[in-house]
């Protein structure tokens, strides 16, 4: 399955944000957002309790995931989306592997 569908099985693998979700930089239910102010759009995403996103209902592994589908095409998921409490890139909670 392609990073940009829609996961419908069971999502036991954990997500893209679980390193975030464990360290409680991001809490479950965390609504994450793009703004895309020269097309008038504002898109939004929870995060799931197994580090997945929830776009529009359906669940994504990866932050780019989501961020393709809400574009319709390539786009950078850690650089796109932001924590709606503050602002903050989400990439930028990433911790050096």
């Amino acid at each position: 399955m392609s990073e940009g569908s829609a996961e419908t099985s069971t999502q036991t693998a954990p997500g893209g944000l679980a390193p975030m979700v464990e360290s409680g930089d991001l809490k479950v239910g965390e609504v994450l957002y793009w703004s895309r102010p020269r097309l008038g759009v504002r898109h939004e995403a929870s995060v799931l309790p197994n580090g997945w996103l929830s776009f529009e209902g359906k669940p994504y592994r990866t932050p780019s995931g989501a961020a393709v589908a809400a574009a319709g095409s390539q786009a950078d998921g850690w650089t796109a989306w932001r924590r709606q409490r503050d602002g903050v890139i989400i990439g930028s909670l990433r911790k050096p592997q």
